[in-house]
C-alpha cells in the first residue's frame, strides 16, 4: 500500500508533469498577474496533496492495535 501511495504521488508531483500543466495553465492566460496567480494556486495544491499523502503514510506506519 506504501508503495501504491508513493508512487501516485510520484505520477502526480513529477517535474515534469507539473511543469507541463503549470505552463499550459500560463499559456492559456493573457495577464501576467494570471498567471502568477495560477501558479501559486496549482503550488498550494500540490502543498495539500503532499499534507494529504503524509497524513495517509503516517496513519499506514502506526501499529494496529489488537481488540480485546
Amino acid at each position: 500500500m506504501n508503495d501504491s501511495v508513493f508512487s501516485a504521488y510520484q505520477e502526480t508531483c513529477s517535474s515534469e508533469t507539473l511543469t507541463r500543466d503549470m505552463v499550459g495553465r500560463s499559456y492559456s492566460l493573457d495577464m501576467r498577474r494570471v498567471e502568477s496567480t495560477d501558479l501559486r494556486i496549482a503550488l498550494f495544491e500540490m502543498k495539500e496533496d503532499v499534507q494529504r499523502l503524509e497524513e495517509e503514510l503516517q496513519l499506514s506506519r502506526q501499529p494496529v492495535k489488537p481488540c480485546l
